[in-house]
């Protein structure tokens, strides 16, 4: 995260993410995100894919 707040949902986990904090995830199970607020919330997102081709 680079600034602001985040929710992320991960099959039955949910997360608040804020300023400074990281994650990761298989991509693979349902997932969800979310701005919380008005405010800005700027993500850093680098997907990794692992099938050939």
């Amino acid at each position: 995260m680079l600034e602001g707040t985040f929710e992320l949902h991960v099959g039955d986990a949910s997360h608040v993410l804020r300023e400074g904090d990281s994650f990761q995830f298989d991509g693979s199970q349902p997932h969800t995100f979310r701005n919380p607020n008005e405010t800005t919330a700027r993500v850093l997102w680098i997907i990794k894919s692992d099938e050939a081709g």
